[in-house]
């Protein structure tokens, strides 16, 4: 089961946490499924891991916490190569990602998705998301936003996207 809250970061504040940004990995994903609180997706991360995965929203979503279940494989380089053409023209969720420790990830959007900076908190239970107060800078909590959620992000376009980060600055 993952939980998890989700707040946008400026460039600035991203810096406090990372000053170096060299070890961000970057990510790119794509859709292959996605209807009724379900979702299936392939990732690949940096030059050599790949991973199917599939999504279940557990609980009905709040601004305060998000519950899904998810479900990992590993799959090889040429099963992602397949995955990635029977998808069409879909244009992949492009991030640059860093594993700030246990609980905290950074993601830096790329291409059309620029300028969406995210800091993702993971929790082992409800409560504990409920009680959570962020111990760094940030610009709002958009844990159930469509720029708090990939799955909704890979349905916007640019410019979409540059008017809902408007709306938080």
């Amino acid at each position: 089961m993952e939980i998890e809250r989700k707040y946008l970061l400026s460039e600035e504040q991203l810096s406090l946490l990372v000053p170096n940004k060299n070890n961000f990995v970057l990510e790119t994903r794509y859709y292959l499924y996605c209807k009724d609180d379900k979702e299936i997706r392939f990732t690949k991360r940096g030059a050599e891991s790949f991973t199917l995965d599939r999504m279940e929203v557990l609980q009905d979503q709040t601004d305060e916490y998000f519950v899904r279940r998810k479900e990992r494989i590993t799959i090889t380089e040429d099963e992602f190569m397949t995955h990635v053409k029977t998808i069409g023209d879909q244009q992949p969720v492009e991030r640059r990602h860093f594993k700030l420790n246990d609980q905290i990830e950074l993601k830096v959007y790329q291409g059309g998705r620029s300028g969406l900076i995210r800091a993702e908190v993971e929790f082992e239970s409800i409560e504990e998301a409920k009680r959570y107060t962020p111990t760094f800078e940030h610009s709002g909590e958009i844990t159930n936003t469509p720029i708090g959620r990939d799955v909704l992000l890979a349905h916007l376009n640019k410019d979409e996207i540059k008017q809902l980060l408007a709306l938080r600055s």
